[in-house]
């Protein structure tokens, strides 16, 4: 049997249980995530070529690095880099640029925060190829910056859903969590017939800045439980039928702006548009963001 004995370190684990209290160790690829810190960030400062960087799964066995691809008929050709802690320790990358997004049809613009912001039309994308993060009942927080003058419409902020099946007829038991803003209200919704909203009517679609949180408050907590904040404010929400305790999808996709390679959305949603306007530094945590607003 020949044997290549070539091999290369990625990472290193060691667990030290000869003192009284258990020691770990670990570097590289193995080395242990830290949930306090945002586990995916986009900064909105810049893009880069699609094929910069490989995206596993994203290629073929011809070509692992490719050079556009199509995200709800429109062709894109740049990605923006997670700078979150998924992988941000390891030299290669290799969890962080799973979740590298795939680009198309964003103008830069002067930021809220740091230099630049991404301006967004009805074709532009903001679509990530992986699966996850999200997982069953596990802790999820959004942070984003928005600014947009659009009324009488509701469009898509973040979303995470389903990536395979037809969710109009064949409905799954797992949930979506999709972030948007109706008529200037943020609403999220878990499934078609599970959304959180204020109690108190907003306006944010009035051409000015704001910043938008939604947090689950613990693990596999009630919708009802979830926590939104509006300019750094905690504000008054509820559930108006179907209350019921979050359990994600675990092989669902994220985007920013539409529903980027998710399932029919669209026909479950028929109302629903991508997002017209501004949007600056996007931030997601596995814990409450309490702990981490940033506005």
């Amino acid at each position: 049997q020949n044997v290549n004995k070539t091999y290369t370190e990625f990472g290193e684990l060691t667990v030290v249980k000869t003192d009284a209290e258990t020691k770990i160790e670990a570097t590289g690829i193995l080395e242990l995530l830290s949930i306090d810190k945002a586990l995916i960030r986009y900064d909105f400062e810049r893009t880069f070529a699609l094929n910069s960087r490989q995206v596993i799964g994203m290629g073929d066995k011809h070509n692992l690095l490719h050079t556009q691809k199509m995200i709800r008929g429109v062709s894109s050709k740049k990605s923006m880099r997670n700078k979150g802690s998924l992988g941000q320790q390891y030299d290669a990358q290799f969890f962080q640029e799973q979740y590298d997004a795939q680009v198309a049809n964003i103008e830069f613009i002067p930021g809220r925060r740091g230099e630049r912001a991404g301006r967004f039309t009805e074709l532009s994308r903001f679509s990530v190829f992986a699966r996850g993060p999200h997982g069953a009942g596990n802790l999820v927080s959004y942070n984003i910056w928005i600014k947009t003058a659009e009324k009488n419409s509701e469009m898509i902020i973040v979303h995470y859903g389903h990536v395979w099946g037809d969710l109009v007829n064949g409905r799954s038991s797992k949930d979506f969590h999709t972030l948007t803003l109706d008529n200037g209200n943020p609403t999220l919704y878990i499934d078609a017939d599970s959304k959180l909203i204020p109690v108190k009517s907003r306006q944010l679609n009035d051409n000015k800045w704001h910043h938008i949180s939604v947090s689950m408050s613990r693990k596999s907590c009630l919708l009802s439980e979830v926590l939104m904040y509006v300019d750094g404010n905690k504000i008054d929400t509820f559930v108006p039928n179907n209350d019921k305790h979050i359990f994600h999808i675990t092989s669902g996709s994220m985007s920013l702006a539409g529903f980027g390679y998710t399932s029919n959305f669209e026909e479950l949603f028929p109302h629903m548009k991508p997002f017209v306007g501004v949007l600056d530094e996007f931030l997601m945590f596995g814990v409450p963001v309490v702990d981490q607003l940033r506005w």
